[in-house]
């Protein structure tokens, strides 16, 4: 009998790297005020700093180096001071990174790989809208999953 597990999704590395992105780009947006307020320095960061970041993000979500064209350009808006949740917000939202989070679910609830057509079916339901949790219900409630869980009722609750 098959037993779904809900794993994680994002390493501790990568999850952290987010978190510090989330925070980093709540602390650097400009504060309203009506009265001014001594601010402290901000720190410049290198490009080298940069591509570091983004290079952690790459590592951590998809365990590989950045391809270069996919370094210059975050590299290139993290620069011009697009914030680091925006980037990594970016990357979790491509194709590349949903289709890990899709093959997984396939892994995880199915036992099987994708097919070509499936992964394309709920890549375009994600790029439309369907949130993670979304998907994996869909997965847990298909017609698939009942069988694999053991084709009764009682198989299907107790995994």
């Amino acid at each position: 009998m098959h037993t779904a597990t809900l794993r994680p999704r994002l390493s501790v590395g990568a999850a952290a790297t987010l978190l510090l992105s989330l925070v980093l780009g709540v602390m650097s947006a400009p504060a309203a005020s009506a009265a001014p307020v001594a601010t402290a320095s901000v720190p410049t960061v290198s490009a080298s700093q940069l591509s570091g970041y983004v290079t952690s993000v790459y590592q951590d979500l998809f365990g590989r180096q950045p391809d270069p064209a996919g370094l210059s350009m975050w590299t290139t808006s993290l620069a011009a001071g697009a914030p680091r949740d925006s980037i990594a917000g970016a990357i979790t939202a491509s194709d590349e990174y949903r289709s890990g989070l899709i093959t997984g679910a396939y892994r995880d609830y199915l036992g099987r790989q994708p097919e070509p057509a499936g992964l394309r079916s709920w890549l375009g339901n994600m790029a439309a809208g369907m949130t993670i949790q979304q998907m994996e219900v869909g997965f847990t409630a298909s017609p698939e999953y009942y069988q694999v869980a053991g084709g009764t009722s009682a198989t299907w609750v107790r995994t």
